[in-house]
């Protein structure tokens, strides 16, 4: 039974096991898996499922720097459970632990700030217009050899950076459809239409709080300076609209 502490601290450990191999390759744990791979036939009531996952996080926290967040939509929960990273970048640097590609995060981080500063919501002819200034076309980028040798690996064109980020979690992308209700298409030819925006994972790992400080950090205001201030009040507006 779960509230066996023996039986419980068995679980806590399936579930750690289970969220390493999830973060290890990027991908979303379901409840249901959960309940499949960690309990197996056992019924777990809400309140011990929480003190499991508490346990395990307990252990990820301390020893990993991790912890298993569940991912929330607009209505309810959405019963999938991603891992994030707890330990600023700068003790992972230093401790020499594994960090993302910092291509690939560049682009989640510029993705999600024009998203975010497109009032919640942006098309791929206009999201596009803006990634081409960064390098990143329809079909693909070229590395140069001095990227490859520092550990750049993003080869991704835009579509398949779309995929990357829809498949992490990071955006979710809609059909634009006309007064008609059909589908419209892309004005370079480059398929469907989409608009993107924000997914769950993108509001655990990014909430506003951070996106702020980070872009504010990126343009050299000083906390607390009335410059920072007039800036994220444009932030928050221009994300309201």
């Amino acid at each position: 039974m779960a509230d066996d502490p023996e039986t419980a601290r068995r679980y806590a450990a399936k579930l750690v096991r289970m969220a390493l191999f999830a973060e290890s390759s990027r991908t979303t744990i379901k409840r249901q898996d959960i309940g499949q791979k960690v309990f197996g036939n056992e019924r777990i009531t809400p309140s011990a499922f929480q003190k499991i996952l508490g346990a395990a996080n307990e252990e990820l926290g301390n020893v990993f720097g991790l912890k298993l967040v569940e991912l929330t939509t607009a209505k309810s929960s959405s019963k999938l459970f991603v891992v994030k990273n707890i330990l600023p970048a700068e003790l992972r640097l230093a401790a020499g632990l594994h960090t993302d590609d910092p291509a690939l995060m560049g682009a989640v981080f510029m993705t999600l700030t024009l998203i975010y500063v497109h009032a919640g919501s942006i098309k791929d002819d206009e999201l596009l217009g803006f990634l081409r200034r960064f390098g990143i076309k329809r079909e693909g980028v070229q590395l140069n050899a001095d990227d490859a040798d520092a550990g750049n690996s993003l080869g991704l064109g835009y579509n398949a950076l779309m995929r990357e980020l829809e498949k992490q979690k990071y955006i979710v992308r809609t059909n634009v459809k006309n007064a008609q209700g059909v589908d419209l298409q892309a004005p370079d030819g480059g398929g469907p239409l989409m608009a993107n925006a924000w997914g769950p994972r993108a509001e655990v790992e990014f909430p506003p709080e951070s996106l702020h400080d980070a872009l504010c950090k990126l343009y050299g205001m000083a906390p607390g300076s009335a410059e920072r201030d007039e800036f994220v009040k444009t932030l928050q507006s221009a994300n309201q609209i």
